[in-house]
């Protein structure tokens, strides 16, 4: 083999490995596993407010209009495709039950780490943490009752040359991290029906 193509070969493997290495991407086990929303006779209307905090590595953090928009048009989605209410809307209609919801995120990384693991070319290790915690108050206007509900879940993230063989291997984080809150936000609105049913 001629110099000239070792060198070429070198840098096809540095080229692979830099492209591939690097991440494997899960959920925690907060929630438990969904399958399908049930059949239910009785639709209540749904009427839900937000608000919105965020943390990263324990200090407070001012929301992104991102997250926001974000997490507002994915609970409208997913309520609305559950199937088990008769209508969602935002704040400030008569619907039959008003759901004041507050949602966390606590992000934990490490960014000296990070940038360590970036130099050495994920090398050495670094893992990064996002929380998601989802509590509501819903109160039902027919039965003037208040129920509290909760729900949390994480995704955390794993930088390293060695995981290159890991399975399951998540090359695709955008369309993970787009399932994982579908189902964060399908046991969420499972959980209101259900609270409102009590």
């Amino acid at each position: 083999m001629t110099r000239k193509c070792a060198r070429s070969l070198g840098a096809s493997v540095m080229l692979l490995l830099l492209t591939q290495a690097g991440c494997v991407m899960y959920a925690g086990k907060e929630l438990p596993t969904f399958s399908a929303f049930p059949r239910v006779e009785s639709k209540p209307s749904v009427e839900i407010a937000y608000s919105f905090c965020t943390y990263l590595n324990d200090h407070e953090q001012p929301a992104t209009e991102f997250f926001r928009e974000r997490f507002q048009k994915k609970i409208m989605e997913r309520f609305s495709k559950s199937g088990l209410y008769a209508s969602v809307a935002l704040q400030n209609t008569n619907a039959e039950l008003r759901v004041q919801v507050e949602i966390r995120h606590d992000g934990y990384g490490y960014q000296a780490l990070a940038a360590l693991c970036g130099m050495t070319l994920t090398i050495i290790p670094c893992r990064a943490e996002d929380d998601y915690h989802v509590t509501a108050s819903v109160y039902n206007r027919r039965t003037r009752s208040t129920s509290r509900v909760q729900v949390a879940d994480s995704q955390v993230l794993w930088m390293n040359l060695l995981l290159l063989p890991a399975l399951p291997f998540n090359t695709n984080q955008e369309a993970f991290e787009k399932q994982s809150l579908n189902r964060l936000m399908d046991v969420f609105a499972l959980r209101v029906y259900e609270a409102a049913q009590e």
